[in-house]
């Protein structure tokens, strides 16, 4: 039974996979299986993935129609023996020493969550391994929460995170959700007794044409209102305290998102609201503060 399951969700990403696949087998922990599925698509990923599994018995390839990121997620986490659960996409790449750090780091402290920072890149030639300053910060749950708004140490992508396992017995990332990864996020926090941060920068993020924030605005990104509400909602229930940088947080999301439409007239309903939410958030983070004097 593997100590750590590996999931790699890949979507059209034969120019990059083998690349993702490669940087898991070279980790100096070994003591993982490698769960890749591949989420449909129209190019060779799936034949290059299925190689890989011919040469290494810790790879399992599984194949479904197109379902999304989180749907990916989910499958894997079905499926998913050990009792550490790390997450990649196919297009990114980590460090040699990765998982060992994360794992080492989660043990010693006995912690649920152990993540450390990462590295944007654009340029995928000449890769080079960060080194670790030797800094780690250990939070509670309300305070790993607090500093995802923040968006300095932590951030809500689960790629840059080791979790125990017995975390996802009661989240699972939510389908068709755009911003599944924060709808879950600040849940598994939750959950956790304690989250540790290295100040080590050892994923590397790749920015490219088919990146998220750089494709045009579809419906699919509306789904930012509703997962934010839900947000609010539950800091209201059990950390109020929070609710205010949750609040500053949508609407500078909402202001990205109206720049991004422009004058598309497609959503100029949804340009509006999102106007609308900048101005409602900015008085009640204005009735919060004057409360708070």
């Amino acid at each position: 039974m593997p100590k750590l399951s590996v999931i790699l969700t890949v979507y059209n990403m034969e120019a990059y996979v083998a690349e993702a696949i490669e940087a898991v087998l070279n980790q100096t922990y070994k003591d993982f299986e490698l769960l890749v599925i591949v989420d449909g698509g129209t190019d060779g990923s799936l034949k290059i993935c299925n190689e890989f599994k011919e040469k290494d018995g810790r790879i399992s390839v599984i194949f479904q129609e197109n379902r999304g990121a989180a749907a990916g997620k989910n499958r894997g986490l079905e499926i998913a023996r050990g009792g550490y659960i790390g997450f990649l996409d196919g297009d990114d790449w980590i460090e040699p020493d990765f998982y060992e750090m994360l794992i080492r780091a989660l043990e010693e402290e006995n912690a649920d969550i152990a993540t450390c920072g990462f590295i944007k890149i654009e340029n995928r030639q000449g890769l080079k391994m960060a080194t670790f300053r030797g800094e780690m910060y250990v939070y509670t749950p309300e305070e790993g929460i607090a500093e995802t708004f923040k968006k300095d140490k932590m951030r809500y992508s689960p790629c840059n995170k080791v979790y125990r396992r017995r975390l996802f017995e009661e989240v699972k990332y939510p389908e068709g959700v755009l911003y599944d990864d924060k709808a879950t996020t600040y849940r598994l926090f939750h959950l956790a007794n304690k989250i540790i941060y290295l100040d080590a920068p050892k994923y590397h993020y790749f920015i490219h044409s088919d990146s998220v924030m750089r494709k045009p605005v579809t419906l699919g990104n509306f789904t930012l209102f509703e997962v934010n509400e839900d947000l609010i909602q539950f800091l209201e229930v059990y950390y109020p305290n929070l609710v205010d940088l949750a609040q500053k947080s949508y609407l500078e999301e909402c202001q990205k998102l109206a720049d991004r439409i422009g004058e598309d007239p497609r959503f100029a309903l949804e340009k509006e609201k999102c106007l609308r939410i900048i101005n409602e958030k900015e008085k009640d983070i204005k009735t919060i503060e004057a409360q708070g004097k």
